[in-house]
């Protein structure tokens, strides 16, 4: 993950992960005095089916409103980077279930995650 990035009108806390093309990490919203996540596209000559998929993605979530999808705050760029800010949040990761021996738990989780992801198919993403 890189650092000493800045995006206007939010302070980057922390790291939070990272997928195929994007870093998240999650931040203080200054002007809304409340913690987010923010999805950022890498610092990389990103191909234009990269910049698509990020787009896209961006749209289709900030149209939706499902319980097991994080819901959009804004999207934007700067600096040639794109980003989405989403809501933050918080709890134990299926990573952290499994390792405890929390089937029941585990099982759940999954089962939010499918019903987001069928949501997400259902509009075509």
């Amino acid at each position: 993950m890189e650092q000493g990035i800045a995006i206007p009108g939010y302070q980057l806390l922390q790291p939070l992960g990272s997928g195929a093309f994007a870093d998240v990490f999650a931040a203080q919203d200054l002007a809304a005095g409340r913690r987010v996540a923010i999805k950022l596209l890498r610092d990389r000559d990103p191909d234009g089916e990269d910049l698509e998929r990020f787009r896209r993605e961006c749209e289709v979530l900030a149209q939706l409103d499902h319980p097991h999808l994080l819901r959009v705050h804004s999207a934007g760029g700067y600096r040639g980077r794109l980003y989405v800010v989403t809501e933050l949040l918080s709890g134990r990761t299926l990573v952290d279930a499994l390792k405890e021996g929390q089937q029941d738990q585990s099982l759940d989780l999954v089962t939010q995650a499918a019903v987001g992801l069928g949501a997400l198919h259902a509009v075509g993403l």
